[in-house]
């Protein structure tokens, strides 16, 4: 934990900025994640983790993976997503690769109402989004939500502007002469919120 009288996004102290990269990796499972709601009345809630639309995006931008399917259909199943494909994904064999399988996943979708397929570009608006409002909401720490894979790959930031800024504040967290942790940590929720905003026309607007 970070042993100074500064606090930070997820109600972690600061130490000499000399140790952050290494404290900063120590502490992130430790660090609670803190809802700022209140600081941020506009953000909705996220959805549901077993939401379908949330579901179809993640496997749409492949940060879901066809060994995680039949899993993630018999837990459909059991919240009374009795869909007629729902039970039959459950019955497939983890990481099937057979030529049905996508059929399968996609007519799920579509009997789960979700405008299924779901482009790539569109995926990634709703799972960064989704993540966005997590960290609003005291769902997910916000540093550790900063750190995450998807975001640290360059096609993601050239096509969601936002995350650039993400990108360079969890760079300059790490490093040994940034800024203090409180001006960071501020900047970083701001982001956040406005990506937890993005509507469809805004993301449009973006990549064109």
């Amino acid at each position: 934990m970070r042993k100074s009288s500064k606090t930070t996004v997820g109600g972690a102290a600061s130490v000499p900025k000399s140790f952050r990269a290494l404290q900063h990796c120590l502490s992130m499972d430790r660090d609670p994640a803190i809802s700022y709601a209140d600081q941020y009345p506009g953000v909705p809630r996220p959805e549901p983790a077993l939401s379908p639309l949330i579901l179809a995006a993640q496997w749409s931008c492949r940060d879901l993976h066809a060994e995680d399917l039949p899993a993630v259909a018999a837990e459909l199943l059991q919240s009374g997503h009795d869909t007629p494909s729902v039970p039959s994904l459950a019955g497939e064999t983890a990481g099937s690769s057979s030529a049905g399988f996508e059929t399968l996943v996609g007519s799920m979708f579509q009997e789960l109402s979700v405008p299924y397929p779901i482009t790539m570009k569109q995926a990634k608006l709703i799972v960064t989004r989704q993540l966005a409002r997590e960290v609003i909401h005291g769902k997910v720490n916000a540093w550790v939500a900063a750190s995450c894979h998807l975001f640290k790959q360059l096609s993601w930031r050239r096509q969601l502007p936002g995350l650039w800024v993400i990108y360079f504040l969890n760079e300059e967290f790490e490093s040994i002469d940034g800024r203090p942790t409180t001006t960071l940590a501020a900047e970083l929720l701001d982001t956040f919120a406005r990506l937890a905003l993005l509507k469809s026309q805004d993301y449009l607007r973006e990549v064109a």
